[in-house]
């Protein structure tokens, strides 16, 4: 649809560097830049909007910036934030499993009173 539209679509890996990208943007003069925050190289994230400033003041073309988060991003953080659930169980057959997941109004669907339940809440 780029082509279709008279407009022109380009991409570059991220490890051109900061040089490399200004070097294959100033030659097409692009109005709109996606950009993914990080990559991942040899076990270590580099973050690519360090570059973005640098980037944007050698291309003076683009207009608009797009930046699309690294995919996982979400779930790395909510991994980080999770916390077992407190329950108030303390014997029976899936006691060692309501420790983890908790009552049904929290989410779970397997203690005595699920029938009576109108509403469940996850925190997926």
């Amino acid at each position: 649809s780029t082509s279709a539209s008279g407009g022109i679509w380009s991409s570059c890996s991220p490890d051109f560097g900061t040089a490399g990208v200004i070097d294959r943007f100033s030659q097409i003069n692009p109005k709109i830049l996606f950009i993914g925050d990080k990559y991942f190289y040899n076990g270590k994230k580099i973050s690519i909007i360090d570059r973005l400033e640098e980037i944007l003041n050698k291309v003076p073309s683009i207009v608009k910036v797009v930046i699309v988060a690294y995919p996982g991003t979400e779930i790395e953080k909510r991994k980080k934030e999770w916390k077992p659930r407190q329950t108030n169980h303390n014997s029976g057959s899936i006691w060692k499993y309501a420790q983890t997941v908790g009552p049904a109004y929290e989410g779970a669907v397997t203690q005595p009173g699920a029938k009576k339940e109108t509403h469940t809440y996850a925190d997926i």
